[in-house]
């Protein structure tokens, strides 16, 4: 059975395509979320021993990382926007796995589901 990895990343991912705003709230957003996830994800494998694993995947050249991202907020997006608002996030992780997010070895899933009023975060399940 593969190793599962969770961390939980505390951003509020809207759709890019609905908001409109000015292209510099835009450009701080989306660096606010990449730095982010980036963070939320090298603190896990620096410091977390059950991550070892992991951390031997992203060494060798060979393995395969499924990454599943879970939204959670108090409406649903339709999946067009699902995968767009995740985008920032995806990013960041891809920067603290130091593998490229369009790599052959990264599977990127995106599912979301319904939080409480005000709770918004960003679920990340990593398996290898």
């Amino acid at each position: 059975m593969p190793a599962l990895y969770r961390v939980t990343i505390p951003v509020r991912t809207q759709s890019e395509s609905n908001l409109r705003e000015h292209w510099r709230s835009k450009a701080s957003r989306t660096a606010a979320h990449r730095q982010a996830a980036r963070l939320c994800v090298q603190s896990a494998l620096n410091v977390l021993p059950p991550w070892n694993e992991l951390r031997q995947a992203i060494q060798g050249r060979h393995k395969h990382i499924t990454i599943r991202l879970t939204r959670v907020a108090p409406r649903t997006l339709d999946p067009g926007n699902l995968e767009g608002s995740f985008k920032a996030c995806q990013d960041g992780i891809a920067d603290a796995l130091g593998i490229d997010d369009g790599s052959q070895r990264l599977t990127w899933c995106y599912t979301q589901r319904r939080g409480a009023a005000r709770e918004y975060a960003v679920l990340v399940e990593m398996t290898c």
